[in-house]
């Protein structure tokens, strides 16, 4: 087994302007940045469609990132209180391929309301494929992004402690126990 851990960052958004893109470039840059091997894909450059519907495109080359990665960082977009229908699609196909690996979530959202939406991503990731799910959510409204980019303190803070935690936590899942 290779000490190397693999980061996929994966944006799910499929809007050309989203914020939730802007969370998954800060959490790269910040692993990147650390020395740490990440990935960052976005369903922009694919098709993906739900389970049983024909049509997807790049499904091969997005489960390869997806069985290669030691651990994942979702970035999506809250909608009616719910994760994006992209990216339900992406837990569909791939959903097996996050058997227990560590799983972190960061959020975008038109509002302070649906700041509990991660918790259903989290239940099918950890009940329905066993993932690891880090209790650490970033939860990003409109007001902490700028033209550059995150600009709020906290929400950046908080996308490099997930995204720390998801590295670190990835690191301790793969330790062998002292006695066996």
């Amino acid at each position: 087994m290779s000490d190397q851990i693999n980061v996929l960052i994966m944006s799910t958004s499929l809007s050309e302007e989203n914020r939730s893109t802007t969370l998954c470039e800060h959490a790269h840059n910040f692993l990147t940045q650390k020395g740490i091997t990440s990935r960052h894909e976005s369903l922009q450059d694919y098709r993906v469609l739900p389970y049983g519907m024909d049509g997807s495109e790049g499904l091969d080359s997005l489960g390869g990132a997806f069985d290669t990665s030691d651990a994942i960082i979702f970035g999506f977009p809250v909608y009616n209180y719910n994760m994006n229908a992209s990216m339900k699609a992406v837990i569909e196909r791939f959903g097996r391929s996050m058997n227990d690996k560590v799983v972190g979530l960061m959020m975008s959202a038109g509002g302070q309301a649906s700041f509990m939406s991660g918790l259903a991503v989290a239940n099918s990731l950890s009940l329905d494929f066993r993932s690891w799910i880090v209790p650490r959510f970033v939860y990003a409204t409109k007001t902490a992004f700028g033209e550059t980019g995150v600009i709020d303190p906290e929400i950046a803070g908080r996308i490099e402690s997930l995204a720390w935690t998801v590295y670190e936590k990835t690191w301790q899942h793969r330790q062998s126990p002292p006695i066996t």
